[in-house]
């Protein structure tokens, strides 16, 4: 109902901190994309993109010969969902559902046979949901077993409970658990008290009741940034407990939202639980959209969420029949499709499905998944009064905003109809709630003439017909090596020395740039800014540094280290000695020209997605993600002006965008095979220092 509180999701507005980062990030990052132009650079693993036709309606373009690794392998290995998942129980302990959006209600109508199933009730039995705060525990048992209920009293029961749920001050008012809980007591009434599912809250404690702004805002500060491993603790320590039971049901049924259920990729419960459990623990996604947000970085812009890679996967399931089926991500096609499911917690480089979770379980296509949110008589005006009160213990404006939101609410006295569940594109106007699947390439957008609508579509002049198979990656590359200059040409080259100016926009500020490489992958650049800022960053092959008077000497490591060594490989010939996959998505519009879209996958970083001219062969646009200290963030490099230079051709104009800063590189001269001092190329005397200290300190 509400936006959830940005401190809980990594969201942070603007700060001086973007700047600091545009000015450092000018050193490495932006220069290696105009001087490698075939290394240039992101972290989106999208598929072919789509288009909405008509309002409910997204169109999926698909290439049979793209498809039919995923039908072949579906025909194969896919089993019946709820066979999938019992099946896994003979080999695991503990089985984490990743959930959709919390609103949508078919995965728990799925859920809800899955644990009635006999095989679950008599080898499980256990359940626990992120749902519900390990504080209500005895409330819902006491639910739960409570006698003959009358249907009236068992509705008016679950309904406190989730009143009572915790984080927000309205609780949980989502039908999908409402009715959930209800099946879930009817089922246990017609079962022996031994054989009852036994149901565990497990989210962070907290009960309402004589709470103060300054309790709740401890809460936030103190548990929330916890929660995953606060979470992972009580379900650790009471799946321990049931383990060392007598009972012959020592398995459980974790059941999560979305990220919460990755088992890699950030501290989300499942890593936690795979940590605690290990060879015991899968995960299993449930078929999803995937969610992306405004932006890693800068003020929050809102979320549209996609089919998972623009619709390959619901093309296959299509195919298929749309029959609901389970299976393992290893050793299958889409196990190694890069990982695109959450790109704010997807910052961990490289990642493919198999690396995330175990398997997926696709149930019902995504059309006909469906939300409701109006449990009748949840919203009677006693629990109003009540939310008003709890919303005084948030910030003033948060509160007020609830407040407006809780007076104005009407009463719901009967179910309302279940609604679609739909998504918004970032740049379609049109809610859409079914898919249409068509044979060949997307259409190329062109830019929409006087009067038109910007979501209007129609084949860009000297486009393929919707036949044309795209070209490979490596097909690409070697086309765009070729423009370039050519293998002869670039093998001639020892080193190189690049000078030019640089501006960044909003601050005004401007600098001069330097850079000298030199073969294989010595790299020393440096920046002066307003004549009174100095940075440097380099690498002398082994160790990747930056002095930067914002932060001092810096050493990176991890994935900053490998995405810049790289960078620095000084012979882009040797592309496929730093790429392990390069894969040709799709066609986009780049400045009014069509370009082909390559994600090109580096084993030990961050993935890097370019936009090569189809004209030209040449890279226009680059996009990735800086993996640094104080956080990550996107970037995004536009290339023109390309200009020969003892015949190679170098892009002498590119506009970086980091953040909210924008940053204008103009190249003044490239030199080839000067004459260099190689004690540049050194350690700095702070970074030295630095170096030695960490040898010296005990691991």
């Amino acid at each position: 109902m509400f936006p959830a509180n940005h401190s809980t999701t990594g969201f942070r507005s603007p700060t001086r901190f973007d700047l600091r980062r545009a000015i450092a990030s000018l050193v490495g990052w932006g220069i290696m994309v105009l001087l490698c132009p075939c290394m240039g650079q992101t972290p989106s693993a999208a598929g072919m993109p789509n288009r909405t036709d008509s309002a409910g309606t997204k169109v999926i373009f698909y290439q049979p010969q793209e498809l039919e690794p995923y039908v072949s392998y579906l025909h194969d290995h896919a089993q019946p969902p709820i066979q999938y998942l019992l099946r896994l129980f003979h080999t695991y302990d503990l089985v984490i559902l990743a959930e959709r959006t919390h609103p949508e209600t078919t995965q728990w109508e799925f859920i809800y046979e899955l644990t009635s199933h006999p095989e679950f009730i008599a080898s499980v039995g256990h359940i626990f949901t992120e749902y519900g705060s390990v504080s209500q525990q005895k409330a819902l048992e006491e639910v739960l077993n409570a006698p003959n209920l009358e249907e009236s009293a068992l509705q008016q029961k679950l309904i406190g409970l989730l009143r009572d749920f915790p984080l927000w001050p309205y609780g949980w008012h989502n039908n999908n658990i409402f009715d959930y809980l209800k099946k879930l007591y009817h089922l246990n009434r017609t079962l022996p008290v031994e054989d009852r599912i036994a149901l565990h809250f497990s989210d962070v404690p907290w009960q309402w009741e004589g709470k103060t702004p300054q309790d709740y805002a401890r809460y936030w500060r103190t548990e929330i940034p916890r929660r995953d491993q606060i979470m992972a603790d009580q379900i650790a320590a009471r799946f321990q407990a049931i383990r060392q039971s007598s009972s012959s049901r020592t398995k459980a049924l974790v059941i999560m939202n979305t990220r919460h259920a990755f088992k890699t990729g950030g501290n989300n419960t499942a890593d936690f639980l795979f940590q605690a459990f290990p060879d015991k623990t899968a995960n299993v996604m449930l078929n999803m959209t995937a969610l992306d947000f405004g932006g890693l970085s800068g003020e929050y812009q809102g979320t549209y969420n996609r089919p998972i890679h623009d619709g390959l996967w619901d093309a296959a399931f299509w195919r298929l029949g749309d029959v609901s089926v389970g299976f393992d991500f290893a050793g299958s096609p889409f196990g190694r499709d890069l990982f695109d499911l959450h790109t704010y917690f997807t910052l961990s480089g490289n990642l493919r499905y198999e690396d995330v979770f175990t398997g997926l379980v696709f149930c019902r296509p995504l059309g006909r998944h469906m939300v409701a949110s109006s449990i009748p008589g949840y919203y009677d005006d006693a629990f109003k009064e009540k939310v008003v009160r709890r919303a005084r213990l948030m910030r003033a404006e948060d509160g007020r905003r609830i407040e407006e939101f809780i007076r104005t609410l009407p009463q719901e006295t009967q179910p309302q109809p279940l609604q679609k569940e739909y998504w918004r594109a970032k740049d379609d106007p049109h809610p859409w709630c079914r898919l249409e699947f068509k044979i060949g390439p997307r259409p190329v957008p062109s830019p929409p003439a006087s009067g038109q609508s910007p979501a209007h579509e129609v084949m860009a002049p000297g486009d393929p017909k919707s036949t044309e198979p795209l070209p490979s990656g490596v097909d690409i590359l070697e086309r765009c090596l070729q423009r370039i200059g050519g293998r002869e040409k670039l093998a001639g080259i020892r080193n190189r020395s690049v000078r030019g100016t640089v501006e960044i926009k909003p601050a005004g500020l401007k600098g001069l740039l330097a850079v000298h490489q030199v073969r294989p992958n010595r790299h020393h650049a440096q920046i002066d800014v307003a004549g009174q800022i100095t940075i440097r960053q380099g690498t002398d092959g082994a160790v990747v540094w930056e002095l930067n008077p914002m932060t001092g000497p810096r050493i990176m490591e991890g994935q900053e280290k490998a995405f810049l060594l790289s960078q620095y490989v000084f012979d882009e010939t040797r592309y496929r000695e730093t790429y392990d996959n390069l894969q040709c998505l799709g066609i986009d519009l780049v400045e009014g020209q069509s370009c082909y879209k390559v994600v090109q996958s580096l084993k030990p970083a961050m993935p890097i997605t370019v936009y090569y001219s189809k004209e030209t062969g040449l890279p226009m646009k680059a996009c990735y993600t800086i993996p640094g200290a104080g956080g990550a963030q996107n970037v995004e490099i536009t290339m023109a002006d390309y200009r020969p230079v003892d015949g190679i051709l170098y892009a002498h104009r590119t506009v970086q965008k980091v953040g909210n800063v924008e940053t204008l590189t103009l190249i003044e001269s490239i030199q080839h095979n000067v004459v260099m001092d190689p004690r540049q190329f050194d350690l700095p005397e702070g970074i030295r220092a630095v170096v030695n200290k960490e040898e010296k300190t005990p691991r």
